[in-house]
């Protein structure tokens, strides 16, 4: 390529004159190579005053480079400018589309294309951005029909299948949409996201038992996916299966120990307090697993456990967690040890706790009177 612009130098720099460059044409080369930043370089040399410069040209490459460059508004305005100066490609109608879309200009977008209908009813993905546009709008009826429109001279182009899938949930038409989600999962090639798409859908409209079937499904085929467990682990829990929850929670710490802590928390709420201890030792998180052991411990009556922890607590800062003083103070009281309670309660400010240190003071100055009213 560079041989080739070597050669064509001589033409692209001295072909209107002697001394006149032909910057437009240099800058196509430029572009054909891949070399955006230096074709804008170039373009900014060309006099637009003169009558020899072909506008219609400049706008139009200069349009593609934006376009390159991602800078999609100055894309528009440069296209547009070439349309003015005579641009007649349709195919640059295309390039608008894309632009309005990518801006979310989704009325430019599907006026663009339908000036370009022989272009865009052939090609899926202008199908698709059409339909999503009139979605955006919120011209729901217009978006199924054009995505029915794709799907009838596209019958196997997967995406939109999705596309609808996500439509008619949104629709709360879900036997529908569990037809066409199937359709999608039977010709695409769906990734942990998809089905995870799939399921948080049939999940977010109450079908807890359908949105079970497809993150079941997901877990087979991508056992390493822990986000996979963890949205199957939130149906498990919106069904009040705690257990379940709490195993998939598991599997899910096994991939990626940040689970640890809700596993341990959900095996608490069933009971399951000895699972809850291991499962607790493997949180990373010092202040949490701290919180939660010291919940724990009450939750089991250990209260020597659970006083033998202020050091640990006033090490990282727990204590000035009101509520951990208060059960800290609760646990020493529990054990005979009054005045170390009553140093943590004299630190209590909340109303809520206050009140209840009150009552545990009326508590521990029955017991200094008469120990055998006490539970040690």
């Amino acid at each position: 390529m560079k041989k080739v612009i070597l050669l064509l130098l001589p033409i692209i720099l001295f072909g209107k004159g002697d001394d006149e460059v032909d910057y437009v044409g240099l800058a196509s080369i430029l572009i054909r190579d891949g070399h955006y930043d230096r074709a804008l370089e170039t373009l900014q040399e060309v006099d637009l005053d003169s009558n020899s410069t072909d506008k219609m040209r400049f706008y139009t490459l200069r349009g593609v480079i934006h376009m390159k460059k991602e800078n999609y508004y100055s894309a528009i305005s440069d296209f547009e400018d070439s349309f003015f100066y005579g641009k007649n490609e349709r195919k640059i109608r295309v390039y608008i589309a894309k632009g309005y879309f990518t801006t979310k200009n989704y009325d430019r977008t599907i006026l663009a294309l339908n000036m370009v209908p022989e272009i865009y009813i052939n090609d899926p993905a202008l199908i698709s951005m059409k339909a999503q546009s009139h979605w955006k709008l919120g011209e729901k009826e217009e978006a199924l029909e054009t995505i029915s429109f794709g799907i009838s001279r596209f019958p196997d182009f997967a995406n939109f299948y999705k596309q609808k899938f996500f439509y008619l949930i949104d629709l709360k038409l879900f036997q529908e949409a569990k037809t066409v989600g199937l359709k999608f999962l039977e010709l695409g090639e769906p990734d942990a996201e998809d089905y995870l798409g799939i399921g948080n859908a049939f999940r977010r409209s109450g079908d807890l038992d359908e949105a079970l079937k497809f993150l079941q499904i997901a877990q087979l085929k991508f056992p390493n996916s822990a986000r996979v467990l963890i949205e199957m682990g939130h149906v498990y829990i919106d069904k009040d299966q705690l257990l379940s929850a709490a195993q998939v929670f598991e599997k899910a710490s096994l991939l990626d120990n940040k689970y640890s802590q809700e596993a341990s928390e959900l095996y608490r709420r069933v009971k399951r307090f000895y699972h809850t201890l291991y499962l607790n030792a493997k949180i990373i998180d010092q202040k949490e697993k701290f919180k939660q052991r010291m919940a724990l411990y009450l939750e089991l009556g250990h209260f020597e456990s659970a006083a033998a922890m202020e050091v640990g607590l006033s090490r990282i800062g727990l204590l000035e967690d009101e509520n951990i003083r208060y059960a800290l103070a609760f646990a020493l009281s529990k054990i005979g040890k009054y005045d170390a309670s009553e140093k943590h309660l004299k630190y209590i400010t909340n109303s809520s706790l206050f009140k209840q240190a009150t009552q545990l003071r009326a508590s521990m100055a029955d017991c200094r009177v008469d120990m055998w009213k006490c539970e040690l």
